[in-house]
This record gives C-alpha cells, sequence and structure tokens, in this order.
C-alpha cells in the first residue's frame, strides 16, 4: 500500500545526490580559496564535475558520501537552531559573523567536529572490510578477549572505553590543561 511516507522511489537518485553534494561542496571551496587565483569559475567548475564523476565511480567513495550526509545535516540544524536562538534574544548576524571570525576556539570547535564526522565515517566505511582483509594461513589461536569478536565497531568501542586507554587519554587530558594553565602564569595570582 502506498503512504506519504514512503520514500523507497529515492533510491533511484541514490547517485545524483553524491555527485551533487561533491560537486557543489569542492565548487564552493574553490571558488572561496581560489587556489588557481582570480575569477576562474569555469575551470573550477570542470575540476568540481570531474572529480564528482570520478566519486561516482567508487562505491566505496558513494558509501562514505552517503555515510557522512546526514551527520552533516544534523550538525548544521544544530547550527542554524544556535543561531536562531541567539537571534532571538537579540544578537545580530554581525555579531555573530565577527564572533566567529574573532574567536579561534569556536572556529575550532567546530573544524574539530567536521573532522571527527569524517573519521567516524571512514571507520564506519572502511573499518570492518579492512578488519576482514588479509592473507588466508593457518588457523591461529588467539586469546579470547574484548577485542577478540568479529565486528569492527564492536572492537573498536571495546578498545576506545578500556580502562587503560581511558586512564591514558584522562592523563593526556591532564599534562594538556597543565601546560595550557602554566604557560599563562602570568594571570595567576
Amino acid at each position: 500500500m502506498a503512504t506519504f511516507l514512503d520514500v523507497t522511489i529515492l533510491g533511484g537518485f541514490s547517485l545524483i545526490f553524491p555527485f551533487l553534494l561533491v560537486f557543489v561542496a569542492l565548487y564552493a571551496v574553490l571558488i572561496n580559496t581560489k587556489p588557481f587565483g582570480g575569477e576562474k569559475k569555469g575551470i573550477y567548475a570542470l575540476i568540481s564535475f570531474c572529480i564528482a564523476v570520478l566519486v561516482l565511480f567508487s562505491k566505496t567513495a558513494i558509501a562514505l558520501v552517503e555515510t557522512m550526509i546526514p551527520w552533516f545535516v544534523v550538525f548544521f540544524i544544530v547550527i542554524l537552531l544556535t543561531m536562531m536562538a541567539f537571534t532571538f534574544l537579540g544578537a545580530k548576524e554581525s555579531d555573530m559573523i565577527s564572533a566567529l571570525k574573532s574567536h579561534g576556539t569556536l572556529k575550532n570547535w567546530l573544524v574539530t567536529i567536521a573532522i571527527a564526522i569524517v573519521i567516524i565515517s571512514f571507520a564506519q566505511v572502511l573499518g570492518q572490510p579492512l578488519l576482514e582483509k588479509g592473507k588466508g594461513g593457518g588457523t591461529v589461536e588467539s586469546p579470547q578477549g574484548p577485542t577478540s569478536t568479529g565486528s569492527f565497531s564492536e572492537n573498536l568501542g571495546n578498545t576506545l572505553f578500556h580502562p587503560k586507554v581511558l586512564g591514558f587519554a584522562f592523563i593526556i587530558l591532564l599534562s594538556t590543561f597543565t601546560i595550557f594553565f602554566l604557560s599563562k602564569g602570568e594571570n595567576i595570582k
């Protein structure tokens, strides 16, 4: 039975969305960075088109883009809702743009979240297939441990939340803050 929520017909467009996303995103980056100098929009469009077509030939690249799209959509919706909340509180758009330009911390957080989305997408798409690749040599008896499962996601979670790894991360974080505050020693009284 057909329903309004049935979106299976969009499966036919599954190649068009990654193509358009790669084309538009790469074109925007090239227009803003101007790597070849000047206004060369035609060259930037041609480069973007060629790379977007190359992405179409790789199933891995399409899967990677399809994995990243929902996370970036949620990320941009959160940014948009945050900007709307500040607008409702009386901030102007120019104030938000100047705050973004002047405060490096905010830019660093946005870039860090974007890089985390890319890394997590790479792990989701390439993790398990790369884990299973290898020579089909003899059978090796491995000790049973928290990371001896066949699932890449479960192994990654068990590794990241192992007490030794969490302790190491805490020590690194503590030493980072210690160095940060000691280097600003002239402000401490």
